[in-house]
């Protein structure tokens, strides 16, 4: 691959890293809900797996790929307000990155196999697993990074099986993959048997051990590094670094900076482990049930072929005629069948699941390839371009582009005055200008038929929310409960549209509540085809519209309206409703 055409594909790979389009909720909430709440100290949601009583995630993967940037930024800009810009860019540019690593592995695995670079390395920057799944900081992400790196160490060991910087790398990498995830037990078992196999087989037993013994170490330091900080984020130990207690992530980067620190370190708990209690909770069918259950063949059928597409049948085929005994081919080809068919086991089956297995499957397909014919390249390129563009751009791609004029139109209140009608009226200015004049105001958003909102986005800082004179936010996400939005709407105050200001000066209306406590405005977010609930002699204005947002729910709308010839833009879009009175 030429240097021009790699880099035209890291182009589109950086653009893609940028696309709005949401693919699911822990795209956001397993990774930048939570490290954006601990580190930019602004209000986010917290899912019930970080929860102390449940504490089935490990937290260094999600503040390392987007902790790490997240503090970077806060640490440069140092804003009260966090743009919501910024930190969308940050956390996708993170996961941008670690797929250049990916990239950097994969070369120097085909260095260590004598192989071409070009075809595989062209394979995986087209395809749309990378430039939709990979550059979001999914944990599956950082899974598919660690086991594209474990390849890499296995394969380096094979050149050299005493090298005791790749043993000490792959025992740290397998172990931080189960920690990251469980599924990644299946993922890296292959790679592990074979890495003893080879080594117990092929070596002699004190050239083995000499490598043996700095796998059991790096596998061992990184797992008591895990443990501890799954321990201090859920509560379970308290560690005291020079008679301070350690409560946040900035006090771990304070302590690396000055490494003295660490040698007044006392803890005292209890140990809390992550893998396990996951691993107990999926084995439970009964909490599987709760995420949904789907035939033990979805995996294979759908779930496969909708990630890899024209891949899917290379492989199978190249695995199925070759008679193949290089002990990287037989490893990566059980890595796909252990990770496949022992997923396929669990019930409860998503397609992100699988995207692991990416790195695998090019290697097997490309195994005994120098060039692929240009029907199959024409395949794959419209195959990966239709299903990115799909998920990567269309598909709820309007939450992300309204979160980012949600906080400006929830944030940026200043000189706020009370109006004749007792209603109040505050000046829209930019965030970190915000001040209410002590008046106790609040922005009520409503999200309805939309995935959940990804509230760091929105950087509400968690000291406003006993602050007087600062604004408020409140967000829910309803789903598709209607009577739940009906019995909130009717429960909150419209406001009028009063301009009292020159025509050209932005600014919004609050009304008193209901109660009279404080002045609200309620703001509804909701695809363009959903119906919203009547509110007595209240309206909607139509205040805002960000296309494209596809909602699959409502794919027979769309579907008949492009037979009826009645389809329109305006009915692939997420819009932004303000709650009426006409009073």
């Amino acid at each position: 691959m030429s240097k021009f055409l790699y880099g035209a594909l890291l182009w589109v790979r950086w653009i893609a890293s940028s696309t709005p389009g949401y693919v699911h909720p822990d795209e956001y909430f397993q990774s930048p809900e939570i490290t954006a709440n601990a580190i930019l100290d602004i209000d986010s949601y917290i899912p019930w797996e970080f929860e102390k009583e449940n504490a089935i995630r490990a937290v260094i993967p999600p503040f390392l790929t987007t902790g790490l940037p997240f503090w970077i930024l806060k640490t440069v800009s140092q804003p009260v307000v966090p743009n919501a810009v910024d930190m969308f860019l940050v956390e996708r540019f993170s996961c941008l990155v670690a797929t250049l690593v990916m990239d950097y592995a994969i070369y120097r695995i085909c260095r260590c196999l004598d192989k071409d670079p070009k075809l595989p390395m062209a394979l995986f920057a087209t395809s749309h697993v990378v430039l939709v799944y990979y550059v979001r900081p999914f944990s599956n992400s950082f899974e598919s990074l660690i086991l594209c790196l474990s390849i890499w160490c296995f394969c380096t060991l094979l050149e050299n099986a005493t090298s005791p910087t790749s043993a000490f790398a792959l025992g740290s990498l397998l172990v931080a993959g189960v920690f990251t995830r469980i599924t990644f037990a299946l993922f890296g078992l292959p790679i592990g048997v074979a890495y003893l196999y080879n080594g117990f087989t092929k070596s002699q037993p004190k050239r083995f051990l000499s490598s043996l013994i700095p796998f059991t170490l790096g596998a061992t330091l990184v797992a008591m590094v895990f443990v501890l900080a799954d321990s201090l984020y859920y509560g379970t130990i308290q560690v005291i670094i020079d008679n301070v207690p350690l409560t946040d992530f900035v006090q771990v980067m304070d302590a690396i900076t000055y490494p003295q620190k660490l040698l007044t370190i006392r803890a005292s708990g209890i140990p809390v482990l992550t893998p396990l209690n996951n691993l107990l909770y999926n084995t439970d069918k009964s909490n599987l049930e709760q995420h949904g259950l789907h035939p033990l063949y979805l995996h294979f059928l759908v779930n496969f072929p909708m990630l890899f597409g024209p891949l899917v049948l290379g492989a199978v085929a190249a695995v199925t005629k070759a008679n193949e005994q290089h002990v990287v081919y037989r490893t990566l080809s059980a890595i796909v069948v252990f990770g496949l068919g022992g997923l396929s086991f669990v019930p409860h089956q998503e397609a992100r699941f699988l995207a692991p297995l990416l790195v695998p499957l090019i290697f097997i397909f490309t195994w005994n390839r120098a060039k692929l014919s240009r029907t199959f390249w024409v395949i794959w390129m419209l195959f990966n371009l239709i299903t990115g563009f799909i998920f990567g751009y269309l598909h709820q791609g309007g939450v992300v582009p309204s979160m980012m004029y949600l906080q400006q139109q929830t944030l940026g209140l200043r000189n706020c005055k009370l109006a004749a009608n007792s209603e109040l009226i505050c000046d829209l200015k930019t965030t970190d200008m915000a001040y209410t004049n002590e008046y106790n105001v609040t922005s009520n958003v409503l999200f309805y038929k939309t995935y959940m909102a990804p509230r760091h986005l929105v950087g509400y800082p968690k000291a406003w929310e006993v602050s007087r004179d600062r604004p408020h936010v409140r967000i829910e996400d309803f789903g598709s409960d209607w009577d739940r939005l009906d019995k909130e709407l009717h429960s909150r105050s419209g406001v009028t549209l009063l301009n009292l200001h020159d025509e050209y000066e932005p600014h919004v209306n609050f009304a008193p509540s209901k109660d009279g406590t404080f002045f609200e405005r309620t703001l509804i977010v909701a695809p363009s085809t959903a119906m919203l609930p009547r509110v007595g002699d209240a309206r909607y204005l139509l205040v805002a519209s960000f296309n494209p947002h596809v909602n699959f729910d409502d794919g027979e709308i769309l579907l008949d309206a492009i037979k009826e010839g009645t389809f329109s833009r305006a009915m692939i879009g997420l819009n932004v409703y303000l709650l009426l009175s006409d009073g």
